[in-house]
């Protein structure tokens, strides 16, 4: 997602943002109505690139994942944990 909005900062006119605060904007209204508008499409093609990537790994888990197995590694982590916390672990 950085990298699509980085890019499409590249191409951004900082004059339009002077402008603004010449004509009196204040920051957060200038980012609103000046800049949010013409970043956003990277915005948006950022959210959804990362958004397919992380649904992409969720799928590799459900064909992975057997249908008997609710929680991932229930005895082998857990027993892992306890041993190096040196604390009894409570279920």
């Amino acid at each position: 997602m950085i990298i699509t909005v980085t890019a499409t900062l590249v191409g951004f006119d900082q004059s339009l943002t002077r402008a603004g605060a010449n004509m009196g904007a204040n920051p957060v209204t200038i980012f609103f109505k000046i800049q949010l508008p013409l970043i956003l499409p990277g915005v948006i093609s950022g959210g959804l690139f990362a958004f397919i990537t992380s649904f992409d790994e969720v799928v590799v888990v459900l064909f992975v994942g057997s249908a008997s197995q609710k929680k991932p590694c229930r005895g082998r982590c857990l027993s892992a944990f306890a041993s190096k916390s040196r604390r009894p672990f409570l279920p």
